[in-house]
C-alpha cells in the first residue's frame, strides 16, 4: 500500500480480522481472570474452596429437606398477593378466638401464651407471619404431625381468622440479659460479614421485618434453639429462598444456643 492510498479490500479485511482476533483474546482473558478470582480467591474467604463457590456442597440440603417439601419444589404455597392480604385483612378475631379455645389454647394458651417451653408463643405475632405457619403445616412444607392434623382441619378463613386473634393479642415479656456476649450481640446487630452472616435484626427485630417473618424476642429460648438447629440440620425447610436454612448452616452449636438464650425467655 502506497503513501496516502486508501486500504485495498483485501487488506481493510485483514486490519478487521486482527482487531477481532486481539478483541476476542481480551474477552477470553478477562473471563479466565474473572473465573480465578470468583472460584480460587473469593471462596478461599470461606468455607468450601472451590465447590463450594460452584454451589456444589450445600449442606443445608440434605435429604431430610427433601422429603420435608415433598408436597412441591418450592418452600410454602404462600404467596402475597392481594387476595392472600385482603383475607388477613378481612378475618374475624371473634372467630379466631373460638377456633383458639377449642383447638390451640392446650399447647399456646387461649391468649396466644405458650404452656411449655416447647412451644412458641403467638401472641403478638404478625398475622401474617401465624397464617404462613400455618399453611405450611396444612400443606406438609413445615412437617409436625400433630400441627399438620390441626391446620389441614382448618380453611385458609379460619387460618385468617386465628392469625388476626393471636396478632392482637398482649405479647409475651421479653426478658433482656443485661450482659449478652459481645459476640452475639454482634451477630445479631451487624451480622458477620466474613462468614456472609446477616443481622439477625433485619429480619427479626421488633420493629417488624419481610412480610411473614416473625420477631424472636419474648419466644421460649428451648422452641428457638430447637428451631434454630432443625433449620441448621435441614429438618426444617419452609424458608423462602432457603435462607434460614444458610444461616443457621453457617452457626455453631454454641452460637445457636446463645442467640436463643439472647432472644427467648
Amino acid at each position: 500500500m502506497s503513501n496516502g492510498e486508501s486500504p485495498r479490500p483485501s487488506d481493510q479485511d485483514a486490519v478487521n480480522r486482527r482487531w477481532r482476533l486481539w478483541a476476542s483474546t481480551g474477552a477470553g482473558a478477562i473471563v479466565v481472570v474473572a473465573i480465578v478470582i470468583g472460584f480460587f480467591v473469593i471462596s478461599s474467604r470461606g468455607e468450601g474452596g472451590v465447590t463450594g463457590a460452584l454451589g456444589l456442597d450445600h449442606v443445608h440440603e440434605t435429604p431430610e429437606a427433601v422429603a420435608q417439601t415433598a408436597a412441591g419444589a418450592l418452600p410454602t404455597d404462600v404467596a402475597w398477593t392481594a387476595a392472600t392480604l385482603g383475607l388477613l385483612e378481612d378475618a374475624d378475631p371473634e372467630a379466631g378466638r373460638a377456633i383458639a379455645v377449642q383447638t390451640c389454647a392446650s399447647c399456646h394458651g387461649e391468649a396466644g401464651i405458650a404452656v411449655a417451653a416447647a412451644f412458641p408463643n403467638l401472641a403478638g405475632q404478625p398475622a401474617t407471619a401465624i397464617f404462613k405457619q400455618l399453611s405450611d403445616y396444612a400443606s406438609g412444607h413445615r412437617v409436625s404431625p400433630m400441627m399438620a392434623a390441626m391446620a389441614q382441619g382448618l380453611t385458609a378463613a379460619q387460618m385468617a381468622d386465628l392469625a388476626v386473634h393471636f396478632a392482637a393479642e398482649t405479647p409475651a415479656e421479653s426478658i433482656v440479659d443485661a450482659n449478652p456476649p459481645a459476640a452475639i450481640v454482634q451477630l445479631v446487630v451487624n451480622g458477620d460479614p466474613a462468614r456472609g452472616l446477616p443481622p439477625c435484626s433485619a429480619c427479626h427485630s421488633a420493629r417488624g421485618g419481610p412480610v411473614g417473618t416473625p420477631p424472636l424476642g419474648g419466644q421460649p429460648a428451648a422452641y428457638l434453639e430447637q428451631q434454630l438447629t432443625a433449620f441448621a440440620a435441614g429438618e426444617r425447610g419452609n424458608d423462602i429462598y432457603g435462607l434460614m436454612r444458610a444461616v443457621a448452616g453457617m452457626l455453631t452449636p454454641a452460637e445457636i444456643a446463645q442467640l436463643a438464650a439472647y432472644y427467648g425467655n
